[in-house]
């Protein structure tokens, strides 16, 4: 006997034992993943390294803010779904400065700050299992895939925390365990809202969040003097990168995944990303623009039409503009020469961007050659950096999503996250596209594969934020069915 659920998933009734097997082991790792942040916080509190309450005027404003969202997801599942996009990605991370929260570094390091050890987006999606869970359930096609993640998640935070040095140093393993808390909730709630399959609501969700965190930049540009637009929230790569990535799904996405209003807007959105990507000043981002529009316009065969011409002309226009930056590309060569011959102060001169990402590369690769297992340990990177020749006394990331993944998880753990969150979702998209069939869902794959090139020079991913999003668009896209449900019409072009 078979059964259909919302999202068109066919269940068979012998399933029922298998699901019971893996919804208890991901609950089960879920407990284990929350009560272990429990424990390393009192850990934490015997070295004196936790922190309490520090909130300023944004963080207390952004209370009633969180409040509504939190009043109007549990009053309705359409609304927890659409407002997903806009807690993940543009609510005010300043909120978290009510939490108890940890120094990822020494605390007298430049940029120096207390990261979270529960997040508004634990609480969110919390409230969203805790109020829509136990419903009944979606089908999912790739549970093992998720199960199998999770268990590596599970021994490699054991390993990391059997390898501390000290009570800090295991304390420190809190704040970096979020990937694996977004994971095992983003599958549960998908088991239980079958509206998250639809991605008419992610679209409004997105759409919501791009508005916010476009008004938010300016303002908190405007307000610190920053030449080169920054979100509060996302810093300045970041958001670029998100925003670019955003751009091209809105380019792509057909008139099936979007509402009506949304394909309204679309056009007047797509070229206010691109005005915003330009005044970020990330060149990446310009560039990501025209060659992942390039690929998708290629596979899905109408390079050629108007819209995506267009967009691909306009992103063109910026890549040569982006190129035509001589001062900025004349230095990386120049950086490039003074390092191999070894003078740091003629690099430091020179550019300091590139020295310092090359320099973070060959530490992070430093990391993953002595802790091949398991890497440092998932939120350890920043404190663990000068003792692998990082000489920058500030606050940093490995400017690498790759590298920061294996660096902190290992070869195992590190390299399945980058499977699960990046490359399998962008692979099942193009998949689709050029095999000329048309899955709804797999649409929302052009996410993860907008963000592959960034990654090379940020690690976005390391944003809690974007990781929880990537976290659930790839929950979404790996549990997608293989039915197809139609071949793309003949008048179907992307952006129509």
């Amino acid at each position: 006997m078979t059964d259909v659920s919302l999202n068109g998933h066919m269940r068979n009734a012998g399933q029922t034992s298998a699901d019971v097997v893996v919804l208890s082991f991901i609950a089960a790792a879920a407990v284990y993943f929350y009560f272990s942040s429990t424990g390393l916080m009192l850990l934490g509190l015997g070295s004196g390294a936790v922190t309490f309450f520090a909130p300023g005027a944004i963080s207390l404003a952004s209370v009633p803010l969180f409040a509504l969202c939190l009043i109007a997801a549990a009053a309705n599942r359409h609304a927890f779904v659409i407002l997903l996009p806009f807690v993940m990605l543009a609510f005010p991370s300043a909120i978290n400065d009510l939490a108890p929260s940890m120094f990822i570094g020494p605390a007298s390091e430049g940029g120096a700050a207390p990261f979270p050890l529960l997040t508004h987006i634990d609480i969110y999606l919390l409230l969203g299992l805790y109020t829509f869970g136990g419903r009944g359930l979606t089908g999912y096609r790739s549970s093992g895939i998720i199960v199998g993640l999770a268990a590596l998640l599970l021994l490699q935070s054991a390993v990391s925390l059997l390898s501390s040095i000290n009570l800090a140093d295991a304390a420190l393993l809190a704040t970096g365990n979020y990937h694996a808390r977004f994971l095992v909730l983003c599958y549960l709630l998908v088991r239980s809202v079958p509206e998250a399959f639809d991605l008419r609501r992610l679209s409004i969700g997105l759409v919501l969040a791009l508005s916010f965190l476009f008004i938010e930049a300016f303002v908190f540009s405007g307000i610190e003097g920053h030449l080169r637009l920054t979100s509060g929230t996302l810093g300045n790569n970041a958001f670029a990168q998100i925003v670019s990535a955003a751009a091209i799904y809105l380019i792509f996405a057909p008139s099936s995944v979007l509402t009506p209003q949304v394909q309204k807007i679309r056009i007047p959105m797509v070229a206010l990303c691109i005005l915003v990507i330009v005044w970020t000043g990330t060149r990446v981002a310009m560039a990501n623009v025209f060659i992942v529009s390039l690929i998708l316009a290629v596979a899905s065969g109408r390079l050629r039409r108007i819209l995506p011409t267009i967009v691909l002309l306009l992103a063109a226009i910026l890549g040569v503009w982006s190129a035509g930056q001589v001062e900025r590309f004349s230095a990386g060569a120049t950086a490039a020469a003074a390092i191999s011959q070894g003078d740091v102060d003629e690099t430091l001169a020179t550019t300091s961007s590139l020295f310092t990402r090359l320099t973070l590369y060959k530490a992070s690769a430093a990391m993953l050659r002595e802790h091949p297992v398991a890497g440092v340990g998932a939120g350890r990177w920043n404190q663990r950096k000068s003792a692998y020749g990082v000489p920058f006394h500030t606050l940093l990331d490995p400017h690498n999503g790759y590298l920061a993944f294996l660096s902190q998880y290992g070869w195992f753990a590190g390299a399945a996250l980058v499977l699960v969150l990046l490359l399998w979702p962008a692979y099942r998209c193009l998949k689709f596209l050029f095999s000329g069939e048309v899955n709804p869902t797999l649409y929302a794959g052009i996410l993860p594969l907008a963000m592959l090139i960034p990654e090379l020079t940020n690690a976005s991913s390391f944003k809690p934020g974007v990781a929880a999003f990537l976290m659930y668009v790839a929950v979404l896209v790996l549990g997608a069915p293989s039915v197809v449900y139609r071949k793309v019409p003949a008048d179907w072009l992307p952006g129509k």
